[in-house]
């Protein structure tokens, strides 16, 4: 099955990006490649948006763990939602970032928001 992906710039600093399909051995090169342009430095959070993925395979697993590691490493966060039942017992099982899974695109969207927010506020750079 095809995976297609589809980017929209949220704010300055952040993006959303819906996945259709599966992710696995034939598609994550694809995915990594259209996503390696928002991975900048000053990119602060991506949420993922999984309402349309009906699969996903290790290899894809690992390309959203890497792209975690990316954000992570130039201080942003990843922000997974929506994942259809068999792609959440994939995530459940085993349980390397399930701080970064909600339950509604509104809750990812709050919890981004509410993290750049503190990452810009005068407060937190000072420290």
């Amino acid at each position: 099955m095809a995976l297609k992906i589809k980017i929209d710039k949220k704010e300055e600093e952040s993006f959303s990006v819906s996945l259709t399909g599966s992710l696995d051995t034939d598609t994550y090169q694809e995915f990594e490649k259209q996503i390696k342009p928002i991975l900048a430095p000053k990119t602060k959070g991506i949420i993922l948006n999984m309402e349309g993925l009906a699969y996903i395979s290790s290899i894809g697993f690992a390309a959203i763990f890497r792209l975690k590691q990316e954000l992570e490493k130039n201080g942003g966060v990843l922000a997974i939602t929506n994942l259809a039942p068999s792609v959440k017992k994939i995530f459940d099982a085993l349980k390397v970032i399930p701080e970064s899974i909600f339950a509604t695109l509104q809750e990812a969207d709050d919890y981004l928001d509410k993290y750049i927010a503190f990452i810009n506020s005068d407060e937190n750079k000072k420290k």
